[in-house]
């Protein structure tokens, strides 16, 4: 066991080692990215937090439902069934150790997806005990209830409201059985609506003071998680505002970019600009020397005046310019 164990890490290390060894500088320059992002967000991950993080989210992962299954399976299974999977286990076990260290990296779900294998494959033993000879009518009756119940929790993640259309009082019921959508320690809260008040329609009403109901571009160049392109894009729909929010910066993996022109400066109607955290760090020096450009040429070039400013909950000021 010990020799198929060792066989077993040293196969697919030897297969991802190329591509490792060809993807480092990519890879190192994407956790320093991710290292500095945390750091100017006040947000830090520590061992403890990550893997408390993955394991509270194997219900939202798994569902209720079948994280019971899983745990009801491995009472079910006999000792043999446990021993043939013992590779099976230990592989995903050290994964999510292993993600855990990764304090560059979010403690997204989707990073562990790939150990529910385990709970996947211990599940569908425990189904082929339940129709063995040795099994009882109940276990039987249990797994058929469980199959029926499981489809139908499948289809309604996956088609309703749309195509299939579900009952409110169903919808209402989900979040007390602990089924939904779920925080990450206070990294993925919803941007907006935000529990303080950013602005967002403070800015559609100085807006619309100025140029009624007219369609004009708004240029954001903040990006923060409460204040960005997105939540004002939200909060024009929900105002019914025709506003157009708009953004130069272009998100990639290792930071965002932009360019400045002059030219390019002037196509939009609106401006706006915040002091301090500016939220996304930039992929180069380049870029923060194109943004400070911009920021700027909005200010000095004499082409925007300034139309209205207010503070901001983490004690900065926004700006909002309207060009002449």
């Amino acid at each position: 066991d010990a020799g198929k164990l060792l066989g077993a890490a040293l196969i697919p290390t030897a297969m991802s080692l190329p591509w490792l060894i060809v993807t480092y500088p990519a890879l190192h320059k994407f956790t320093q990215y991710n290292a500095q992002s945390f750091g100017q967000a006040g947000t830090s991950l520590s061992f403890g937090t990550s893997l408390t993080t993955y394991l509270e989210g194997l219900p939202a992962m798994m569902s209720p439902l079948l994280l019971l299954a899983f745990i009801a399976s491995l009472l079910v299974v006999g000792a043999k069934t446990h021993r043939a999977l013992i590779l099976l286990s230990v592989s995903c076990l050290s994964g999510f150790i292993l993600l855990s260290l990764l304090s560059w990296a979010y403690p997204l779900d989707r990073y562990a997806m790939p150990a529910l294998l385990a709970p996947a494959v211990y599940t569908g033993a425990a189904f082929s005990y339940a129709w063995s000879k040795r099994s009882t009518f109940f276990l039987r009756l249990s797994y058929c209830i469980l199959a029926v119940v499981a489809t139908a929790q499948y289809l309604l993640f996956s088609f309703a409201p749309y195509p299939l259309p579900v009952p409110e009082v169903v919808t209402r019921a989900l979040p007390s059985i602990g089924i939904g959508l779920r925080t990450y320690h206070d990294l993925h809260e919803p941007s907006y609506p935000d529990k303080y008040d950013w602005g967002q329609m403070w800015v559609l009403s100085q807006i619309k003071q100025v140029d009624k109901d007219l369609p004009v571009y708004l240029q954001v160049l903040p990006n923060s998680r409460p204040f960005n392109v997105h939540t004002m894009e939200y909060a024009a729909k929900l105002a019914k505002s025709p506003v157009i929010a708009t953004t130069m910066r272009q998100w990639a993996v290792t930071g965002d970019t932009i360019e400045f022109s002059p030219k390019t400066a002037m196509y939009y109607h609106w401006y706006l600009l915040k002091t301090g955290y500016q939220g996304n760090v930039f992929q180069s020096d380049k870029c923060q020397k194109a943004f400070d450009e911009l920021t700027n040429y909005v200010r000095t070039s004499g082409k925007f005046r300034l139309i209205a400013m207010r503070s901001l909950p983490d004690h900065s000021i926004c700006y909002l310019y309207r060009q002449k």
